[in-house]
C-alpha cells in the first residue's frame, strides 16, 4: 500500500478514504473553531478588518461582542467603556463624558473609574473615533486608527459579503454583553430585543417557521447572564439558534443540578477553559474565587472535569471553551495552582482529546494547523490517549 507523509506522519493513502477520522466528540466530528473577537492576534479586535480576516482564515464561526449606544444602536465592542481600545482621549470635546460607575455587572459589585462609556455616546459620535490595537505579544500596531467601531448591522453586512466572495455561509456567534446594565439604562425595549430585531431584519431565522435569507450561516447567541439567556430562549427555537451559557466563576454550572437546569434553556455550555484543565473545585480554590460550599453541596457537589463533559453531553449540551491565545501570548494554563510551560500544541491536543465541541481561538491559523495535525493522527491511528478515561464517553 502506498504511503503518504503528512505533517511528518506516514499515512497509508487508503486510510484517508476508507477509515474516517472520528473525534471523541458525541457526533464524532472535529472541533469547531470560533474566531474570538475576529482575528485579534493580527488585527485590532472587533473591527471589520478583524472579522473579515477571521472569516477568510477559515474560522467556523466569527464572534462579535455587542453593546448599546445612547441611541439604542447595537455596536460591536468588548467593554462598556472605550478609553482602552480607541483614540477617544484625542477628542477634547468628549472630555466631559468621563465618569465613574459603581454598581453590579454580571452579578458582581464593580467600580469603574474615569472612563468613557459607550452608553453615553450616540452611534454618530462613536463613528468619529478610531480603534487601536493592544500592545500584547506580537500583535501588529500598523492598523491603529484605521477602523471605526462597527455597528452590529455593519458586521452582518460584512459577513454576507465575505460569504459571497468565499462561496460559503459565515456562521456567527454574537455575545450580548452586560444585559442587566443595558436594560436598567434603557428599560423601554430590552437589550436582547434590540439585537434580535437587527438579526431578523438582516435575514437570520430565529424560529423554525422562519426562512433565512441566502448567504446567512448558523447563528449562536452567548451570554454570561442566565436570566438573559432564559429570556432569549422564549424568543428563539433551539437548533435554529444555538444558545451558549458562558461561565467564568459560577459554581452552579459545574454541578449536576446546574447542568440539568441549563439543558432546559440552552444547548451549549461555555466555561473558562481552566475549569476543565484542572477540576472545577481546584480552579475555584486555587484562584481563591469565593463560593458557597453549602450551596454547592445542595446542588450535588462539584463535578470533576470529566464528569462535566460526560454529563453535559448526555444532557444534549455541547461545550465551547474560551480563550485560546496566540502562541506568543501567555496561555494561563494551570496558573491557579502553578503555570504550565507554554505549549500551544499540547494545550490544543489536551482539549481535542477530551471531546470538547468548540474553542474560542485568537490565532485561527495556529488552531487550524493543530486541528489538521490531530486529524492526521486520527487517520493514522496514532492519536494521543483520551484526556478522560473511556468510561466517560
Amino acid at each position: 500500500m502506498r504511503v503518504a507523509t503528512i505533517f511528518g506522519v506516514g499515512v497509508a493513502c487508503a486510510s484517508l478514504v476508507d477509515l474516517p477520522a472520528k473525534w471523541p466528540t458525541p457526533n464524532g466530528k472535529e472541533v469547531q473553531l470560533l474566531g474570538h473577537r475576529g482575528l485579534k492576534s493580527q488585527m485590532p479586535e472587533h473591527t471589520l478588518g478583524s472579522y473579515w480576516l477571521a472569516a477568510t482564515a477559515g474560522a467556523d464561526y466569527v464572534e462579535p461582542d455587542v453593546v448599546l449606544t445612547k441611541d439604542n444602536v447595537p455596536v460591536c465592542f468588548h467593554n462598556l467603556y472605550i478609553r482602552d481600545g480607541t483614540d477617544v482621549e484625542k477628542f477634547a470635546k468628549f472630555s466631559s463624558r468621563r465618569r465613574n460607575f459603581t454598581g453590579e455587572l454580571d452579578g458582581k459589585p464593580t467600580t469603574i473609574e474615569n472612563e468613557y462609556f459607550i452608553s453615553d455616546f450616540t452611534v454618530a459620535e462613536l463613528k468619529e473615533l478610531r480603534v487601536v490595537q493592544k500592545e500584547v505579544g506580537v500583535r501588529p500596531q500598523y492598523f491603529n486608527e484605521l477602523f471605526q467601531i462597527p455597528t452590529l448591522e455593519e458586521f452582518l453586512e460584512e459577513m454576507v459579503t465575505a460569504a459571497d466572495k468565499l462561496g460559503r455561509p459565515i456562521n456567527i456567534a454574537p455575545e450580548l454583553k452586560h444585559p442587566v446594565y443595558h436594560n436598567s439604562l434603557f428599560p423601554c425595549v430590552r437589550f436582547e430585543d434590540h439585537v434580535l430585531q437587527v438579526l431578523q431584519r438582516h435575514g437570520y431565522a430565529l424560529k423554525r417557521n422562519h426562512r433565512p435569507r441566502k448567504g446567512r450561516g448558523k447563528l449562536m447567541l452567548q451570554s454570561f447572564d442566565f436570566e438573559s439567556l432564559k429570556y432569549l430562549r422564549t424568543k428563539v427555537d433551539l437548533g435554529v439558534v444555538d444558545l451558549v451559557m458562558l461561565n467564568d466563576d459560577d459554581p452552579y454550572f459545574f454541578t449536576r443540578a446546574g447542568l440539568e437546569e441549563l439543558s432546559k434553556h440552552a444547548n451549549w455550555l461555555g466555561p473558562w477553559k481552566e475549569y476543565l484543565y484542572l477540576n472545577p473545585k481546584e480552579q475555584f480554590d486555587g484562584s481563591k474565587t469565593k463560593y458557597n460550599s453549602s450551596q454547592v453541596d445542595e446542588w450535588g457537589g462539584f463535578l470533576s472535569k470529566c464528569e462535566v463533559v460526560r454529563i453535559a453531553h448526555r444532557l444534549g449540551l455541547k461545550i465551547v471553551l474560551y480563550t485560546f491565545y496566540d502562541s506568543r501570548e501567555k496561555s494561563q494554563r494551570g496558573c491557579a495552582i502553578g503555570c504550565e510551560s507554554e505549549d500551544a500544541r499540547a494545550e490544543y491536543t489536551y482539549y481535542f482529546s477530551m471531546g470538547i465541541d468548540a474553542l474560542f481561538v485568537e490565532n485561527i491559523g495556529e488552531a487550524i494547523q493543530a486541528r489538521t495535525e490531530y486529524n492526521t493522527k486520527l487517520w493514522a491511528r496514532i492519536a494521543p490517549e483520551l484526556t478522560c478515561p473511556s468510561r466517560f464517553y
